[in-house]
Order: structure tokens, then C-alpha cells, then sequence
């Protein structure tokens, strides 16, 4: 699985909280490889990117457990669903279910920038004045959740439109804020 190292982060950590740079940069694989030749983009840049949200989204944890999700900042409490998203839609796999049981670097290099395309997209939607509460009722939130299981190797263009959902969708919670 792309996101493994985070296995390894513990390990040789300094006391400051510093990890030492082979731990936060893998060396590439030949998965990796075999999906940058064909998507074009850094497997290795979007690991990184995925492993350092969740890493963020497990100290805004902690304090959520002290203090109560709502009483953090709107980019935080939407650092969590971005994390939980990540959890349940790339990290657990489910050996009863066809699609999930196996996966391809393919599928899960486009699961991986599916799900940091949402985290993007969000952002810029909590930028622009819509509520967390709003982006967490997006209709594509349900299909990123089972795209795991709904888009199997052979029809990795469905990642594409969720992708372009996405889109559509925050732009129009966005229009809806500034017409307001």
C-alpha cells in the first residue's frame, strides 16, 4: 500500500518530535514508477502529502478529544473528516468485497488523488465562506466513500468524474455564500 512508511515514522523519532529524513522520504518503488509512467504525477510528492495530513489530522485529534470537534477552527474540524475520509475510503481494505480485496497501484494512486483533490477543493471552499457543516453534506462525499469498492481496475475513468464532481459541487455551495 502507498502509504506504508507511515509504519517506520515511529522509529528512530528524536525527542523533539523531528524525524530523520530517510523516515519521511521512502525511496521510490518500482509501483511507484510503474504509475508515475502512466498518471504523470509524483506517487512519492502525493504520499508525502496524504502522510502529513494525516500526521496533522492526529494532533488536531488529540486537542478534539480535549475540547469538543466544534470547538475547533473550521479548517481543523475539516482536517478531521479529511482523515476519517482516508481511513475508511484508502487505508481499510475489505478482503469480503471483489473490488477492494485487490488493487493496483493505478487504482490506488487515483483512490490517493481523489481523496487529496477533496482535501484541495474544501480548503478552498472553507476560504471562500462556506461552513464545514456544508461541505460535510456534499452528495459526492457518499461516492468518495464507496469508490473503493464501486470503481474496480478496469474502470479507473470514474475517478475522473468524481474528481469533476468535486468541482461542481463546492463551486456551487461557493456561488450559493456569495450571492448571499
Amino acid at each position: 500500500m502507498f502509504l506504508d512508511a507511515r509504519q517506520g515514522q515511529g522509529r528512530g523519532a528524536h525527542v523533539s518530535g523531528h524525524q530523520p529524513a530517510r523516515v519521511l522520504q521512502p525511496p521510490v518503488r518500482p509501483a511507484d514508477r510503474v504509475v508515475e509512467r502512466h498518471d504523470g504525477a509524483r506517487v512519492a510528492t502525493l504520499r508525502q502529502r496524504a502522510l502529513a495530513l494525516l500526521d496533522d489530522a492526529a494532533r488536531v485529534d488529540a486537542t478534539a478529544r480535549l475540547i469538543g470537534a466544534e470547538s475547533l477552527p473550521a479548517r481543523q474540524q475539516f482536517l478531521l473528516l479529511t482523515a476519517r475520509m482516508f481511513e475508511d475510503g484508502f487505508l481499510r481494505q475489505n478482503a469480503f468485497d471483489a473490488a477492494d480485496a485487490t488493487c493496483s497501484p493505478h487504482r490506488q494512486f487515483r483512490l490517493l488523488r481523489l481523496l487529496l483533490r477533496f482535501h484541495e477543493r474544501g480548503l478552498e471552499a472553507l476560504e471562500r465562506g462556506v461552513s464545514v457543516q456544508d461541505v460535510a453534506k456534499l452528495q459526492v462525499l457518499a461516492r468518495i466513500a464507496r469508490a473503493k469498492s464501486d470503481i474496480g481496475d478496469d474502470a479507473l475513468a470514474g475517478f475522473d468524474e468524481l474528481e469533476a464532481a468535486i468541482g461542481r459541487e463546492c463551486a456551487a455551495l461557493e456561488t450559493g455564500v456569495s450571492a448571499s
